[in-house]
């Protein structure tokens, strides 16, 4: 299957009818993803004949949300869901009963942890947008692809591995993880989208995969935490802004000998102490790439310094351009 359907894992409870006593699960144990079929997605009224309402009887029985997980999954079977873990915080979660009919169709608690399923194949646009709590995420080597803005705004996300399946990380996937501080990438990957890791100011390393041939537009931008970036013989294109606003960034190495170097893909890394180009032949340069980086040396094969000089785009660097030591 491709993605998931998201169901709401309820457990019928009984209790005396307004007698203020605590709700109590009945026996044996009673489960259900939707509720016995009468969960909508919206809130109902406790009295609304679209809820099942009928005057009250004693006891009285009720499918309630179990505090701390809700359930996602492609089949509805448990071994296959994806388990959410909450904070037990949550306003809308009446502990009285007071509302017994709209509990758990209104869950707005702090998603801690995440553990996808084996039967997900991808994770969708948004999935987990703004979940500023969620601090780890694991995913199975079922999924290939993660969404755009998958975890856009995850402003808590720490742990986060990818496994050797990921081919595709959508635009703004990992957009302003701020906590994100290390991110392996599996070699699997084939397209990284724009703006994907745009905002991740704690990330200290990134690796790029033998199959990845183009680094896209804002994919790295405003990545202040990484210290040195290396661009591998594989990479075909570095986009606009691709690492631009890295002010962190002291050393920046670029293996490849086919490469096209995009206007501002490095603009603005303040800090830089070198730039090294390996490629004899000088690369495509598609507008000023290296604005505003410290007026620190270009160092290149020492048989294409003059090159560099005179080639298109590298000569607005000329007064910078040195052999490679």
């Amino acid at each position: 299957c491709v993605g998931y359907n998201k169901y709401y894992l309820y457990k019928k409870q009984r209790r005396v009818k307004n007698s203020g006593a605590a709700w109590e699960d009945v026996v044996p144990t009673e489960t259900s993803y939707n509720g016995n079929g009468t969960m909508t997605p919206q809130l109902i009224e406790e009295n609304s004949q679209d809820c099942g309402y009928t005057p009250p009887i004693e006891p009285q029985y009720d499918w309630r949300v179990v505090q701390g997980y809700i359930c996602a999954s492609c089949d509805g079977t448990e071994e296959n869901a994806l388990v959410y873990t909450y904070f037990v915080n949550d306003p809308n979660y009446i502990e009285n009963g007071s509302s017994e009919c709209s509990q758990g169709i209104s869950y707005s608690g702090h998603l801690l942890t995440a553990t996808i399923g084996t039967c997900v194949t991808s994770i969708g646009e948004r999935a987990f947008a703004g979940e500023t709590m969620m601090h780890t995420v694991r995913i199975p080597s079922t999924v290939t692809s993660i969404g755009n803005s998958a975890f856009i705004g995850c402003r808590g996300l720490i742990d986060m591995t990818l496994p050797n399946s990921i081919q595709t990380i959508g635009n703004s996937a990992f957009q302003s993880c701020i906590q994100l501080s290390s991110m392996s990438l599996p070699n699997s990957l084939k397209n990284i989208g724009e703006s994907a890791f745009q905002g991740c100011q704690n990330l200290l390393y990134i690796n790029i995969p033998s199959m990845l041939t183009t680094i896209s537009n804002y994919a790295f931008n405003e990545c202040t935490g990484l210290s040195d970036i290396i661009i591998p013989r594989n990479v075909e294109s570095i986009g606009y802004y691709a690492f631009a606003n890295c002010n962190g960034a002291s050393y920046i190495t670029i293996e490849g000998i086919y490469v096209t170097i995009y206007g501002s893909a490095f603009n603005n890394c303040t800090r830089l102490k070198k730039i090294t180009v390996k490629s004899q032949i000088p690369p495509i340069m598609d507008g000023a790439a290296f604005e505003d980086t410290n007026n620190c040396p270009i160092c290149v094969p020492s048989g294409s310094v003059e090159a560099y000089k005179a080639a298109e785009g590298w000569s607005r660097y000329a007064s910078r351009i040195q052999a490679i030591s």
